[in-house]
């Protein structure tokens, strides 16, 4: 069953890496506060997931499957934010596909 508590936490986590007044953040990219978040969002990947970045920063966390045969599911976003963006834009999405494959993997 998906930790609700833990997929919570980790999204105010992140909300704090280029938090601004109120509730906004901004996280530009290339910036210091994109690669923090990429490096918090690979730390929480260590349920079963080879990871990798590309050469332009684009982070992607793999846990094969059983069967080499079956279909490949893919689950993304982007980490960065337009200026004094929303705590849901982007994060939610990744978190939400990495805590699918760690429940999973509990």
């Amino acid at each position: 069953m998906i930790d609700r508590d833990r997929l919570w936490g980790r999204l105010f986590e992140l909300r704090e890496i280029g938090k601004r007044e109120g509730s906004s953040v901004t996280r530009l990219s290339f910036t210091k506060e994109e690669r923090a978040t990429r490096e918090r969002l690979a730390s929480y990947m260590r349920a079963g997931l080879s990871k990798r970045e590309d050469a332009v920063g684009n982070l992607f966390g793999c846990r094969e499957g059983r069967d080499p045969e079956a279909p490949t599911v893919l689950v993304g976003s982007h980490m960065d934010s337009v200026h004094n963006g929303g705590n849901f834009d982007g994060p939610l999405r990744l978190l939400a596909g990495i805590e699918a494959l760690q429940t999973m993997h509990e």
